[in-house]
């Protein structure tokens, strides 16, 4: 089934907030360990729309962005700065989930980095960052 995200009704004035919101709804409805928490975020929202908090302290994030094509310079610099703003707001931070209503290509045959390749690295990055605080 293919959706087509340019079609998402808007919700609070627009299809951003709707994005977040269902984004938010599905991560409400994932298995987490018994006596977890849910918390849904309103703006701003120290890089995550929601999260859960388990029982031990220890956070699970979400942050929603409704990119309409593959992420370029100034998305990735998006993400970078909502990875790295979650990081210093959530200190026990154990899982950060980015949603994107697109599927990154992957060009392994051309020489150039796919947008799947640059997640790959920015996902590296970050980790990095991650152990490090």
């Amino acid at each position: 089934m293919s959706i087509n995200w340019n079609n998402l009704r808007s919700w609070n004035g627009s299809q951003e907030y709707s994005f977040e919101e269902l984004c938010s709804q599905l991560a409400a409805a994932e298995p987490v360990p018994e006596g977890a928490r849910f918390f849904r975020k309103g703006t701003p929202d120290a890089g995550g729309e929601c999260f859960w908090q388990l029982p031990n302290g220890d956070e699970w994030a979400w942050q929603a962005k409704f990119f309409r094509s593959s992420p370029g310079g100034s998305q990735w610099q998006q993400l970078d700065k909502s990875i790295k703003t979650a990081l210093d707001t959530h200190l026990r931070l154990k899982k950060y989930t980015v949603c994107l209503p697109i599927d990154l290509p992957d060009e392994r045959k051309s020489r150039r980095n796919s947008a799947l390749q640059k997640r790959d690295q920015w996902v590296a990055k970050w980790e990095h960052y991650a152990a490090q605080k």
